[in-house]
């Protein structure tokens, strides 16, 4: 499946698509966002939003960004333009609008610009971080599933799964050391 595709998907919920599969699979993606979101301000636990909670949203955004750029490249090495303006709007949608990760508020608070964040958050979808620093982090603040549904709600977008697409997930699930349980009822959850 091609990148474009998927993200042509995540996009449609937008510009208003009537097509079923498409609305489910945005649907996926857009309620993934704002599930995760929420969950985030106090990440520490201490009461307050402060520096270290920012530095947690930002490093989450740059994996969740990485996550992205390796399954752009699934089954192809090459990014074409369009698809990338596409990820580029998921990345912003998830991470930086109103809801988002790094909404103004967050960034705001930070007091570093917010042109260095969207690159540092930009920078990950072209340069991933590797798969094993993505399941480190995934497992030192128990995100594991929640980093699977990531991949795996963005490769069923468009309802169609390559062989490259199912090897990607395989081995992002054994590096986030899901059982075949746990990857099986996630992706259940998925494809509902």
């Amino acid at each position: 499946m091609g990148l474009f595709k998927i993200l042509t998907a995540a996009k449609a919920i937008a510009d208003f698509a009537t097509d079923e599969t498409t609305i489910k699979a945005t649907n996926n993606i857009k309620a993934l966002g704002q599930s995760v979101s929420g969950k985030f301000r106090d990440t520490d636990g201490d009461g307050d939003f402060d520096m270290d909670d920012f530095n947690f949203l930002l490093e989450f955004s740059c994996m969740y960004s990485s996550i992205i750029g390796h399954i752009s490249t699934v089954d192809s090495e090459e990014i074409k333009d369009d698809e990338m303006d596409v990820a580029i709007e998921i990345i912003n949608n998830i991470c930086f609008s109103e809801n988002g990760f790094l909404n103004d508020a967050v960034i705001e608070f930070s007091e570093i610009p917010k042109k260095q964040i969207r690159n540092m958050v930009y920078d990950k979808f072209s340069k991933p971080n590797s798969l094993k620093k993505i399941a480190k982090f995934a497992t030192n603040t128990e995100k594991e599933e929640e980093f699977y549904s990531i991949a795996c709600t963005i490769v069923m977008a468009d309802g169609i799964e390559t062989k490259n697409e199912r090897e990607f997930l395989n081995v992002f699930a054994n590096e986030l050391e899901l059982t075949k349980f746990d990857v099986r009822s996630i992706e259940k959850q998925i494809e509902r």
